[in-house]
């Protein structure tokens, strides 16, 4: 999965471990945000808000990944709704510099804080 492509899926990963890249907002250069080990998911908040996506994922060995679809994913959290609440919390989690960074200029205009 690369950075700043549209989202189209939603990726679990079963086996294996990969890394988050994030592009520097300064430098433009990818910089390891953390690991992805069995049971993480990535995708999930570009689908959820029809945004591209903004880190790219790496597999570090061999990985077995479980995949849903951008309309499986929509009947998904269509069907149930705590589903998709508990995508929303779990995003929040993220704290890589550009999310932070988005964030920070978001606050900023006066009607977003």
């Amino acid at each position: 999965m690369k950075e700043g492509q549209k989202a189209t899926h939603m990726y679990i990963l079963e086996q294996g471990n990969c890394e988050v890249l994030v592009k520097g907002s300064l430098t433009k250069k990818e910089q390891f945000v953390r690991d992805l080990g069995p049971g993480s998911m990535f995708g999930e908040l570009a689908l959820l808000h029809g945004n591209r996506r903004t880190a790219s994922v790496r597999s570090k060995d061999c990985c077995t990944v479980g995949c849903l679809n951008e309309e499986s994913f929509n009947q998904l959290i269509k069907n149930f709704p705590e589903i998709k609440n508990r995508f929303k919390e779990y995003g929040k989690s993220y704290t890589d510099e550009w999310r932070a960074y988005k964030v920070k200029v978001l606050k900023n205009v006066n009607f977003l804080s």
